[in-house]
């Protein structure tokens, strides 16, 4: 990559400021270990690390519904990006097509699913889905 690429959102820092964003990302390092460690130290304070609240995990039944839910979800990834990515190829090559209808098309197509938010599309979904 040319050094002008690597400038394009914001300049080089200097001396003074790569000092800076090492003393700030250890400061941010340790006041999120400090929170991740109170927060154990609070759940242990109330029991709710105790092993008898974690042991069903270990059932076997309980271990393959699990399993079998990140297998599915690492599927579902899967089919969606084997149709996400042709389909975002060809809609990227209409949209730069020199047909102005297709182009029109593409860019409609592109802009429609990106104004709809992914929560509302989440929703509908999610409620159509049988019980």
């Amino acid at each position: 990559m040319s050094d002008n690429a690597t400038r394009v959102l914001f300049d080089e820092p200097g001396p003074r400021g790569k000092v800076m964003i090492v003393i700030w990302s250890v400061v941010v390092a340790i006041v999120v270990a400090a929170l991740v460690w109170a927060a154990v130290i609070q759940f242990d304070s109330h029991g709710q690390l105790a092993p008898e609240r974690w042991g069903f995990l270990l059932n076997p039944g309980i271990v393959a519904f699990l399993g079998e839910g990140v297998r599915n979800t690492f599927v579902a990834t899967g089919v969606a990006a084997l149709a996400a990515y042709p389909l975002g190829l060809l809609l990227a090559l209409g949209r730069m097509a020199q047909r102005r209808w297709l182009s029109a098309v593409c860019a409609g197509w592109i802009e429609f699913f990106r104004a709809i938010p992914c929560c509302w599309w989440c929703t509908r979904s999610c409620s159509r889905c049988p019980a």
